[in-house]
């Protein structure tokens, strides 16, 4: 039985220090790709790593929704860049927790996929022209319980044998942010240093450099991790001030709103495509709440479409 979420601590005293995984914090940190790309591609690129996959540079990072209050999650991110062979990379970070997250995850993939293939490109050559797609879902609590590793990756998979990839450029890592306490310490593997401090200082209040201090391989990590020790900085800067947090709120706020206007030119257009994408997925048999979920639509929209 997948276990619940954590319910969100109530607002802190500024003299609390806020959790890294507060969307106050991830928002104000990994949004601005000119200032923190090098911290989204430690992360990210620690992540993919474990599959083979090597971030080469993010590009940019739009905010596509978070949430103001101190310990609230729900920020996701979309981020472009490029892998080590230069090719096409879109990817989408989030810390979302709601039930139906993997079904999102599945129609964002799709979503970002047809929108990067030209109208009449054969079949021959959508392989060509697609870029890969990766999600990454930051979790506080447990997904699988049947399952003890704490990154789980998804895959499109051929299931008899021989089992392989049917579709290399989809890739959906689920962490389990609570494994990280069970297993051997490792402070020797990038994604594990990131996740031990991820956590521990969320589960204690503790701040980023707090824990650093409190261990010494963990401390020589982040001096020569330059994206790890970019987090570390910006960290300490933009928990310390409200006024800075309110600065990147008005600004993410913007890159959303700009986003919106961008993709596909014109706002009616992307919701033609959602509702189009809805009515395929009603089809298929998933409720109005599911698709609600994973197209962003409202559910009134969703239903009228039965």
């Amino acid at each position: 039985m997948m276990a619940k979420p954590r319910r969100a601590r109530p607002a802190l005293d500024d003299d609390i220090p806020l959790s890294p995984l507060a969307d106050p914090v991830v928002g104000a940190i990994f949004c601005d790709a000119e200032h923190a790309g090098l911290a989204m591609e430690s992360l990210a690129g620690a992540v993919t790593a474990k599959d083979g996959i090597t971030i080469g540079k993010i590009l940019s990072v739009t905010p596509q929704s978070y949430l103001k209050q101190p310990n609230l999650r729900g920020v996701r991110l979309d981020i472009e860049g490029k892998d080590d062979q230069n090719h096409d990379i879109i990817m989408e970070v989030q810390l979302n927790t709601d039930i139906y997250m993997l079904y999102r995850n599945v129609f964002a993939a799709a979503h970002a996929m047809v929108d990067r293939v030209p109208e009449g490109t054969k079949s021959d050559d959508l392989m060509k022209v697609m870029p890969k797609i990766i999600v990454i879902d930051l979790l506080n609590y447990n997904l699988r319980e049947d399952n003890r590793d704490y990154l789980q990756p998804i895959k499109m998979l051929y299931t008899k044998p021989p089992v392989r990839e049917a579709l290399s450029q989809i890739s959906i890592y689920v962490v389990q942010l609570p494994r990280i306490r069970e297993i051997e310490q490792n402070f020797d593997d990038d994604l594990y240093c990131w996740l031990y401090t991820l956590d521990r200082a969320h589960q204690e209040r503790k701040t980023i450099q707090e824990v650093l201090n409190m261990e010494p391989k963990l401390k020589s990590f982040a001096e020569k991790n330059a994206g790890f020790k970019q987090y570390r900085d910006r960290y300490g800067r933009v928990t310390s001030s409200r006024k800075l947090r309110d600065e990147y709120f008005r600004w993410m706020d913007t890159q959303i709103h700009e986003a919106g206007l961008f993709q596909g030119g014109k706002l009616e257009g992307k919701l033609e495509g959602k509702l189009e994408a809805a009515k395929n997925f009603l089809a298929m048999g998933l409720s109005p709440e599911q698709v609600a979920q994973g197209t962003g639509l409202p559910i009134s929209d969703v239903q009228a479409l039965q």
